[in-house]
């Protein structure tokens, strides 16, 4: 047994540079894990920050094309280290 996770994104913050517009900046996230056995859960409430002049301007997706699944990665990928056993 094990626990299962649930992220939802619960706002985002938004910047603009010289060489980017409505670059997410910003997150504010919840993620509850159920313990499978028994069905109980608990919920954590987080901030990640990103930082716009980091921004791969050839790979940037624009703010109206983002899936929540897109961001909830970016923030696994800061929280967890890239660890898939932790996301």
């Amino acid at each position: 047994m094990g626990y299962t996770y649930e992220w939802k994104i619960k706002g985002l913050r938004k910047g603009n540079s010289t060489d980017v517009s409505d670059a997410i900046i910003g997150t504010q996230w919840t993620v509850t894990a159920t313990d499978e056995a028994d069905g109980i859960a608990g919920e954590f409430n987080g901030a990640t920050p990103f930082d716009l002049h980091t921004i791969n301007t050839g790979s940037f997706t624009p703010f109206s094309e983002l899936t929540e699944e897109q961001v909830i990665g970016w923030i696994k990928n800061t929280v967890s280290g890239s660890n898939k056993a932790t996301n």
